[in-house]
């Protein structure tokens, strides 16, 4: 993941803090719930100590359980995600932080191939939702509407993963370089 926050470079940056918590992928035979407590309170440590402006952290738990391709681990994968999130958002919104939730890619909503029935394991490309979570963003939606009956996959893309970063930059109060081809969400 530093890589695509850091220009295509994996080279720690002046100011940076990294925290590598290995995902499941040696090992996908354990509980969802495995690497989402280690990533729980590494994430908490770090929003609480209140040194950070920005925190950015891939958990893959969901995306590792998809390519199983088992149903139940993937259903029992996203209740432990939730689960999580709902402390990490608890604990930053304690902090007057603001939280992103969005993937490169979607995964788990097709695991079965409609045309041949067989397990579907690759990456779709599906649109993502970004989710933010922050007391000045209550009851605002990207795009200017809810989805009818909270069905997300009945709304028309707003943006793309370029814009996740000039998005950030605008929570922030920070320029977008001209470097970057994506537009915050926000306006």
């Amino acid at each position: 993941m530093t890589n695509f926050f850091n220009g295509g470079g994996e080279q720690k940056l002046s100011g940076e803090d990294w925290q590598i918590i290995p995902s499941l992928a040696e090992n996908n035979d354990k509980p969802a719930t495995t690497n989402l407590v280690l990533f729980s309170r590494a994430l908490v440590k770090a929003i609480k100590n209140g040194r950070h402006n920005l925190i950015v952290a891939a958990i893959p738990t969901l995306d590792i359980k998809a390519v199983s391709g088992e149903p139940v681990a993937i259903q029992t994968a996203a209740a432990a995600l939730d689960k999580f999130l709902k402390k990490i958002i608890r604990v930053s919104l304690e902090k007057q932080g603001v939280v992103l939730i969005s993937s490169s890619h979607g995964n788990a909503e097709r695991i079965r191939d409609l045309r041949t029935d067989l397990p579907d394991k690759e990456m779709t490309d599906s649109p993502v939702p970004l989710v933010i979570v922050g007391e000045k963003f209550k009851g605002k939606v990207i795009g200017g509407h809810d989805p009818a009956d909270s069905d997300l996959s009945l709304l028309v893309p707003a943006g793309t993963l370029a814009d996740l970063a000039p998005t950030i930059l605008g929570i922030m109060a920070l320029p977008k370089p001209a470097e970057m081809s994506g537009r915050s969400l926000l306006t």
